[in-house]
């Protein structure tokens, strides 16, 4: 039993499991919602940056919780077009290791799978339901090209906005 949940792939969602799985020197852990308007919004710069450090950077996106199904998160991915991978969480234990709250909220890890940053991807929403006509401060990204060169992060976390998780 254990291996076929290790194993279920449907549409590039699996089980949640060990981020070192990841070769890359960074893993970028965002956790989405498949009903969250700003998850959706922010599909297309995940996926850029997903693109633009292909081979440095894993993006991989996480569904908390157990009130989705396999066919709710394949609509989300393929409605979005999302292209990193996804994975559904559903006892939270990323959430709860990471101390995850907020859909969208990402983890930045680096080459030893330690945070280097954690928060918003951007300024973008200013608040629920407000957004600016473009971001400013781009944190992810940001945090990505520091780390990278090897400087320290600034901001190391910054607040997400978005739509609590609600596991229970």
């Amino acid at each position: 039993m254990r291996a076929i949940v290790f194993l279920l792939l449907i549409c590039n969602v699996a089980f949640a499991q060990d981020v070192r799985r990841y070769h890359t020197p960074l893993v970028a852990i965002v956790w989405l919602s498949p009903e969250c308007p700003l998850c959706k919004n922010y599909t297309k710069p995940l996926n850029e940056l997903s693109q633009k450090y292909a081979g440095t950077l894993t993006v991989v996106g996480v569904f908390p919780g157990h009130w989705y199904t396999q066919q709710d998160y394949s609509e989300f991915q393929q409605k979005y077009k999302v292209f990193f991978p996804l994975l559904a969480d559903r006892k939270n234990k990323w959430g709860e290791r990471y101390h995850a709250t907020i859909t969208p909220e990402v983890c930045l890890l680096d080459s030893q799978r330690k945070v280097v940053y954690q928060g918003a991807i951007d300024n973008w929403a200013t608040r629920l339901g407000q957004t600016k006509s473009s971001a400013t401060e781009h944190y992810l990204e940001d945090a990505i090209i520091n780390t990278l060169a090897g400087r320290a992060v600034n901001p190391a976390v910054t607040k997400a906005l978005g739509c609590y998780i609600n596991d229970k």
